[in-house]
Parts: structure tokens; C-alpha cells; sequence
């Protein structure tokens, strides 16, 4: 098994490399099959141009003003496309956790129902851990906002928050701790790799923004088959993730398990 970070990210883009691949086509289609549908019908109103003159207006609005601007009439329909997206986004992580938990059954020689059973049990630990992720990152683009970042600085820092809780959803599915486990063993096993970690998702990024950008520069004018090329990267993007998570996880645990047996051979000699 490769063990740099662009030999990880090789073995990252094979994600139909499982002992089931009828299983990891499956759950590219499910994953494909929803962003294109929400990426090409658009759920709301994408357009945020009365929203952002509406925000301007109270922001320079007299403070002795006793009435607010009215609210854009479009309003409604903008949060439904925020809230649409941010459904994607989610569904998007949890099947890569599912594909990862798969990934890791498979290096422990489980059988696929296994590792779906297992999933599907401590669902309820994962989606806590996904929605306390989820207010960290909505936070920081918030306070990021407040600062006028870029783009950028806001996906370095995400990057960043993923690089310190990257095997906590293992530890919570596959070895099925509780919260507190789970954050001291990602804490012990991530020691040392943390900038492994953050190159390899990094550079995860950085080949699903090149293809990107080509569509946005070439396909700006035909929506739809933009929206569907890139719900075909982005499900890409998403189980690479999952499998670049099994990967790490289970180089980690290699790394530990040697360490372990030659403390042992050294303790009983």
C-alpha cells in the first residue's frame, strides 16, 4: 500500500477498488444521481442580487429608523436553495462515511451487510458528529465573512477543522466508541501526520478545482450540462474523501499494530 501522500492519492481515485464493486458503482450512481438532480433543477432561487441590495440597504440604514426596508420577495426562495445545498452537502458526507466504513470492513475482512449493519447503528453517534462539524464550519464562515476572506482562506480553513477530526467518524462506526474515545484516539493515532493528512486532502481539492474551472470558463452559458459534469465531480470528489479516509485509517493502524508487536517481541525476549 502506497504511503505518501501522492501515492495516497492515487489509491484515493481508484474508489471502485472494493471486494464488492457492485457495491462502490452503486453508491456512485446514488451519489451522482442526487447532485444531479439538485444541481440541475435548482431547488429556489440561486439568485442573491435582492438579497444582497436588501442587506446593504439595513446596514445603512438611519440608526434612528423605526421601520426595515422590506424583505426581497424572493427571499423564501433563496433560503430554499441555501437549504438545498446544505442537504447536498450533507448527504454527500454521509455516504462517504458509509463508503469509507465499507472501505475498512473490507481491510478487516467483513462482509459488506456487516459493515452497512453497523452503520446503520450508530447512524445516530455519526449524525451528531456531522451536525456539531457543521456548526463549526458555519461558524468560521461566519467569522471569516466578518473579516472579507477569499474563497480560499475559507476552504484552507475547512481543510484545517477536517485535518484535526479526520478518523473521528471511524472510530465512532468502525470500532464503535463513544464521543469521548473517539477524540482521544483521533487525537493519539493523528499525531505526527497532521500535515500528511492536510497535503492529501489538499491535494484531493486541488484536482477537483482545476476541472472545475474549465467548466466555469468553457460551459458558463449551458447550465445544465455544467450542472450535470460537475455533480459527476463532485460525486468523484466525494468518494475519493471517503476512500482517502479508509486508506489513512487503516496505514495508521498498520504503523500501530507493528509498533505494538515488536514492544511485545522486546517485552517477552
Amino acid at each position: 500500500m502506497r504511503t505518501t501522500p501522492f501515492g495516497v492519492l492515487i489509491e484515493s481515485f481508484q474508489i471502485d477498488k472494493l471486494r464488492k464493486r457492485w457495491v462502490a458503482r452503486c453508491l456512485f450512481l446514488l451519489v451522482y444521481f442526487v447532485n444531479a438532480s439538485v444541481l440541475f433543477f435548482e431547488p429556489g432561487d440561486s439568485d442573491f442580487t435582492a438579497y444582497n441590495a436588501w442587506v446593504e440597504k439595513i446596514q445603512n440604514l438611519n440608526p434612528e429608523a423605526t421601520v426595515l426596508p422590506p424583505m426581497p420577495q424572493n427571499l423564501v426562495a433563496n433560503l430554499v436553495y441555501i437549504g438545498s445545498i446544505l442537504a447536498l452537502l450533507f448527504f454527500n458526507l454521509l455516504i462517504s462515511q458509509l463508503y469509507a466504513r465499507i472501505l475498512i470492513g473490507d481491510y478487516a475482512g467483513q462482509s459488506v451487510s456487516v459493515s452497512m449493519k453497523s452503520f446503520v447503528r450508530r447512524f445516530p453517534y455519526l449524525l451528531v458528529f456531522e451536525l456539531g462539524l457543521w456548526v463549526i464550519i458555519v461558524f468560521l464562515s461566519s467569522l471569516l465573512n466578518r473579516f472579507g476572506s477569499t474563497q480560499w482562506l475559507f476552504i484552507y480553513a475547512v481543510i484545517f477543522i477536517l485535518m484535526f477530526f479526520f478518523f473521528i467518524p471511524s472510530y465512532l462506526i468502525f470500532e464503535e466508541k463513544g464521543f469521548i474515545a473517539s477524540f482521544t484516539q483521533n487525537a493519539l493515532r493523528s499525531k505526527g501526520l497532521k500535515p500528511f493528512i492536510f497535503i492529501s486532502i489538499l491535494t484531493l481539492h486541488v484536482m477537483y478545482s482545476l476541472p472545475k474551472f474549465l467548466l466555469v470558463m468553457f460551459l458558463w452559458d449551458y447550465r445544465e450540462a455544467s450542472a450535470i459534469l460537475d455533480a459527476f465531480l463532485i460525486t468523484f470528489l466525494c468518494l475519493s474523501f471517503a476512500r482517502m479516509n479508509g486508506i489513512i485509517y487503516r496505514l495508521v493502524h498498520m504503523k500501530n499494530e507493528k509498533n505494538e508487536s515488536s514492544q511485545n517481541s522486546i517485552e517477552n525476549s
